[in-house]
């Protein structure tokens, strides 16, 4: 599971971000907070897969928010 404090470090951009990447890749109706419930692994993943999906003209944004996420994500 994702720990609370990654989600609460990413900015309001970064959140809908996130929120977008895995609604789509779920098919699912999420709330942001109900994303501290996905698997760490399915999470990597989704920012894996998305990176390569995302607008070139946002990817940048999205390169960093995946860099400010990894480090903590390999702290949990």
């Amino acid at each position: 599971m994702i720990h609370s404090d990654l989600l609460n470090s990413l900015n309001d951009d970064e959140k809908v971000i996130v929120l977008a990447c895995i609604q789509h890749a779920t098919k699912k109706d999420y709330k942001y907070e109900d994303l501290q419930y996905i698997r760490k692994l399915f999470f990597k993943q989704v920012l894996e897969k998305y990176y390569k999906i995302v607008k070139p003209n946002q990817k940048k944004q999205y390169k960093q928010m995946v860099d400010k996420i990894n480090p903590l994500l390999k702290s949990l």
